[in-house]
């Protein structure tokens, strides 16, 4: 037994040093190298083990968790003005040549037409897209998603699951390339 409790200290040895040192100080002995698991323990007298580890207080973790994450989340209004969103108008869906979830959406913006790689095929069908009012991330950096340059984003709400897109549109009717403030 103490020659499996040896072993177990040594083979953990570079993955957690510290603890693999303690074990072999309480048993009488010195990690020098992973060579040591073959040489049996030569029984002396062993010191009383001590708490290996602190217990981990899982509500104090999961509250700095969350404060993290609050952190995180936070937008000064200053980096919000940055972002230019805008009404937008769907005036045709086609489906990505490169992508069998995507579909590549032609925006009117009222001053500029722009095409947008768009993952909502599995949620809409091209008929349910073309026409609609929509919101619009527009000094979003382009990006080629499979090969088609984005210029922007739609948004759209989902639910946890992950199973449920909406697009985002405006209550009411307003003017394409409305600002949304």
């Amino acid at each position: 037994m103490i020659d499996s409790i040896k072993a177990i200290a040594i083979l953990l040895w570079p993955f957690i040093p510290s603890a693999s040192e303690k074990i072999a100080g309480w048993l009488g002995f010195k990690i020098k190298s992973l060579s040591q698991v073959k040489k049996p323990l030569k029984i002396r007298k062993i010191k009383k083990a001590q708490i290996l580890f602190k217990k981990i207080k899982l509500e104090k973790k999961e509250k700095e968790l969350a404060k993290e994450a609050d952190k995180k989340m936070t937008v000064s209004f200053d980096e919000w003005k940055k972002l230019e969103l805008k009404v937008g108008k769907i005036i045709d869906v086609k489906d990505h040549p490169n992508a069998s979830k995507l579909y590549l959406l032609d925006i009117d913006l009222g001053n500029e037409k722009r095409t947008l790689v768009a993952g909502l095929k599995n949620y809409y069908k091209p008929e349910e897209l073309k026409g609609k009012l929509c919101i619009v991330f527009t000094n979003l950096e382009p990006k080629t998603i499979r090969g088609i340059e984005s210029k922007g984003m739609v948004l759209a709400a989902v639910n946890k699951e992950k199973d449920k897109v909406v697009l985002i549109e405006p209550e009411k009717e307003i003017e394409i390339g409305s600002r949304v403030e």
